[in-house]
Order: structure tokens, then sequence, then C-alpha cells
């Protein structure tokens, strides 16, 4: 089921690709790229917050294939600004349109709208994908193991890196997380959801997370639902979470942000 969903996506990715390539060439994409604001680190936001302090990467995304749409009134330049107040370390925005009704707009006008470091939450199979997540205003891409091969995550990563940006090397297995580890980026985002029945198990950070050296900065990705939630996983030394689905159905996003972060904000 995993290959057959990844599958699905990366079909119409490939043609999402062919067509940026008609709209700029490699180079031109390139260009515009490095003609952006220089990146704001992504992973050096994270690393200025240590335990008992911890991490809220907050996410904007209108839908999810699993779930249908999240959020009706879906204002992503009033939700950046919220979670700017609310205490959000960083930024993660949806912009894949079939699977999660997401746009690049949406990317742009987050960058406009707020002041912290993004992630572009996409499949990237692609360099001028990376080109273009840096012409948007990204500061930092992830890079999906089990949607990959190890030539194409080395490949995406290098062009990230010559951009300056961060990457999130995601994983959902000890054997993505091996291949993970052969590449250059030191941040790892452990997803808690298994991909074959879109289940989550907070033991999947537990269980990957002694595998991976001291040096690298973990974030710990789907099922954390509230306060216990994080602490459960502050417990294995991480303290950088991936939240969405929770934000993006409150009624009340800073009320929200208060119950998760109480006085470690």
């Amino acid at each position: 089921m995993v290959a057959s969903i990844l599958q699905k996506i990366k079909d119409y990715k490939v043609k999402e690709i062919e067509s940026l390539k008609t709209i700029h060439s490699l180079k031109n994409w390139e260009e515009k790229a490095l003609k952006a604001q220089p990146p704001i680190g992504f992973l050096k936001k994270l690393k200025e917050k240590k335990l008992p302090a911890f991490n809220i990467i907050a996410e904007i995304k209108k839908a999810s294939p699993s779930k249908g749409i999240i959020r009706k009134n879906f204002d992503p330049a009033s939700i950046a600004v919220t979670y700017d107040e609310a205490g959000a370390t960083c930024i993660s925005v949806l912009t894949d349109g079939p699977s999660f009704q997401g746009k690049t707009e949406d990317l742009k006008i987050v960058r406009r709208n707020s002041t912290l470091p993004i992630l572009r939450k996409e499949f990237i199979f692609h360099e001028i994908q990376v080109f273009e997540s840096r012409y948007l205003g990204a500061d930092c891409i992830l890079i999906i193991m089990a949607a990959v091969s190890d030539s194409e995550a080395i490949a995406i990563e290098k062009v990230a890196l010559d951009l300056d940006m961060d990457i999130i090397i995601e994983v959902h297995n000890r054997i993505e997380l091996d291949r993970a580890l052969q590449l250059k980026s030191k941040l790892i985002g452990i997803n808690n959801r298994d991909l074959n029945t879109f289940k989550t198990d907070l033991n999947t950070t537990k269980s990957l997370n002694k595998f991976i050296p001291n040096e690298y900065h973990v974030i710990s990705e789907s099922g954390l639902l509230n306060r216990e939630d994080l602490e459960i996983v502050a417990k294995n030394n991480i303290n950088s979470f991936l939240i969405g689905e929770t934000f993006m159905r409150s009624e009340n996003i800073k009320n929200d942000f208060k119950k998760l972060l109480g006085n470690h904000f």
C-alpha cells in the first residue's frame, strides 16, 4: 500500500516537474532562487531552545488525503501571524495540491506575513523543485526517504545545501533511518504515522531515536495531540515537534499553544 500511495503521488509530481521545466529552464530556476532573500536558518532556530523548552514547528495545511478538509476557514496569512504571536519556532507550509489542497501561493503569502523560518512541506523528487522552493521563500525542504532513491536524495540535498537551505530527512523505519544517516543533513524527522494504516504511534520516535547519533537534531512528527504527548517524546531528549492537524482544527490556536507549551515557552 505504501508503494501505491507514494507512486500515485510521484506520478502526478512528475507531471508537475515537467510543467516547471516548460515555465523556466533549470538554469533559470536556479537564477531565480539565487535572487531570493537569503534563507533564515531553520536548524539554527531549533537549536536556540534547549530542553525543557519546546520547539513547535506549526503547520499550515487545508486538507489531508485521509481526512479531507481539515480547516474550512483557511487563511494562510492570518494563521501565519497567529503562529508568530503564539510562540511557534518555525512554520511548515503544505503546498501539494492534489492530496492536500495546498498551493505554492500559500507559501509566498506566509513568507510575506512571517519572519519565522519556513519549511516547504512538499514531495520533492527533482532538483528543480528545490530551486522553486527557494524562489518561493522556503528556508528548509523535506526529503522523504520512503519516496526517493539514495541517488535522488543525494542530488536533492546537494542543491539545497548549495542554496544554504536546511533539509529535514524524514524517516518512518530503521531501514530509512540507516539510509538517512548516509546523507549530510543533521536534521532528522521521525514520522510517527504508519504509511500502511495511517495510524500514529509515538513509540516510533522512541524506537528510532536511540539509533541516531547525538550530533543530529531530531524532530518528532504526527500524532502529537496534547501536552502529555510532548512530554512523553521529550523523555527521549527530543524537544522539537511538527504539529499541524491539532492547530488546523482549533478554534483558538493561541490557547492551544499555551496548553502545549505551558511554562516551557
